[in-house]
């Protein structure tokens, strides 16, 4: 990460914006924000002019106050972390405007003992990666691309769960936003069969215990058509796109950390079970024909369920439950023969 600085956190400027932005509609005071900050005024003053240059909307009335009316599309620090409802996520926080990957950077700040919650953000990726290696394509500056740290009590063997914990983190937040997504296993969360959220959980563990976990996530938030790959463009979307509007990302970003705590929270207290609830009720591959395939072996056969271990169980050609931890799923849709050669009592459907 040589070269690569994060932007510089600045604590006043950030607890200016969060009193004010618990007046939305209202203004606050210097002498309020002076007193109850502990500064002077003319502190007050600086930072104020610094949350401008920043891109900040900040609107000033004498002998009245500041208003926030407007802040900007910037995953800077003051501006994600103002107005932020998690108990711990988020709370410790890193963003770039270019960055190798998040992933890489918040397991380095793993290994200097970050708390649980930690999240790493940047405006772009040089070295984004998905499962397999496979590079990960996000927009600069349209896209939301972030790395939590969690510390979890689980064993290794459930490693998975994190990431189905994680998609229905994800798709609670979009359904926020008056979307609703579906989850194909085990990483992705989709709309209308387009990919607009890509997972990946990557963990340091011992032979029975996870020291900690990093999870990936990367969101098309307000890219268009044309700031896809070609292709990539039948295959992805934004939550531009699929709303009708463009998406405030620091907005969306605080309010995918509020789910996603509350979701991980359900894993920390034993409630496995309702997040595999919620997961399920968004699945777009159970009680579907799948293809899986997984290296040099290809599996067909119907996704039943998840177990409690975050497992795809598919029924194989041979009647067989198999447990799949691994692999790339295709849904399969069934095609009825074509009529110049389908004959009466012969229609069997295939899967394509």
């Amino acid at each position: 990460m040589s070269g690569e600085r994060p932007y510089r956190e600045d604590r006043v400027a950030l607890s200016i914006l969060g009193r004010l932005m618990e007046r939305p509609e209202g203004f606050t005071s210097g002498a309020d924000l002076s007193r109850t900050l502990r500064v002077s005024r003319n502190t007050v003053w600086k930072h104020v002019r610094r949350l401008r240059a920043l891109g900040c909307v900040l609107e000033g009335k004498s002998a009245t106050g500041y208003r926030v009316t407007r802040m900007p599309d910037s995953l800077r620090p003051e501006f994600v972390q103002a107005g932020l409802r998690t108990k711990t996520w988020g709370r410790s926080y890193r963003a770039y405007e270019t960055l190798g990957s998040t992933n890489d950077a918040c397991q380095a700040w793993a290994r200097e003992g970050a708390p649980a919650g930690s999240v790493v953000a940047a405006e772009a990726q040089t070295q984004g990666r998905g499962r397999l290696n496979r590079s990960w394509f996000l927009p600069k500056s349209k896209s939301l691309a972030f790395s939590i740290l969690l510390r979890p009590k689980l064993p290794p063997g459930e490693l998975p769960l994190l990431t189905l914990a994680s998609a229905v983190g994800v798709a609670l937040a979009m359904g926020d936003e008056g979307l609703s997504v579906g989850i194909k296993w085990p990483n992705d969360v989709e709309w209308k069969g387009r990919k607009l959220c890509g997972i990946l959980t990557e963990a340091q563990a011992d032979l029975d215990r996870l020291q900690y976990a990093v999870v990936g996530i990367g969101i098309n938030v307000n890219a268009g058509t044309k700031d896809f790959p070609p292709d990539l463009r039948d295959r992805a979307a934004s939550l531009s796109q699929a709303l009708g509007q463009s998406v405030d990302r620091p907005s969306f970003l605080r309010k995918a950390l509020e789910r996603l705590e509350e979701v991980h929270g359900w894993l920390e207290s034993g409630r496995s079970d309702r997040m595999l609830t919620e997961w399920r009720a968004r699945s777009t591959v159970l009680g579907h024909q799948v293809r899986i395939r997984q290296g040099d072996r290809t599996l067909y056969g119907q996704a039943q369920d998840v177990d409690a271990q975050g497992a795809l169980l598919v029924r194989n050609d041979v009647g067989m439950v198999e447990r799949v931890t691994a692999g790339d799923v295709d849904r399969l849709r069934l095609e009825a023969p074509r009529t110049s050669i389908r004959r009466a009592g012969t229609g069997r459907r295939r899967p394509v």
